[in-house]
């Protein structure tokens, strides 16, 4: 979350390390309460990384009212001090041939 700095949702899936992310498209709903409560969540997350893939995540567990999304990892906290999600990656591929 921008707004507070609080860690909202995890994304786990690459083999090195990520070296950009990127938000767009049209708003896909809003954030669950406790996370600047209703603020406008982007459509899609795109991560690319050291390993030249790049994911696309659900965020649908992010969304007010839920989505499923998995919690028990260790790790990070969102706001309300409960784990926070791990988002599930809806699709890979190998999308450079140099870092990022």
């Amino acid at each position: 979350d921008p707004a507070t700095a609080e860690c909202v949702g995890r994304c786990v899936g690459h083999m090195d390390a990520v070296g950009a992310v990127g938000f767009g498209g049209k708003t896909g709903g809003r954030l669950a309460a406790g996370a600047a409560d209703g603020a406008p969540l982007p459509a899609t997350l795109l991560s690319a990384s050291k390993d030249k893939t790049l994911k696309k995540w659900d965020l649908s567990p992010l969304l007010a009212g839920g989505g499923g999304g998995k919690t028990k990892k260790k790790g990070a906290t969102a706001a309300s001090g409960e784990e926070a999600p791990t988002l599930s990656c809806l699709a890979t591929v190998l999308a450079h041939s140099k870092e990022v």
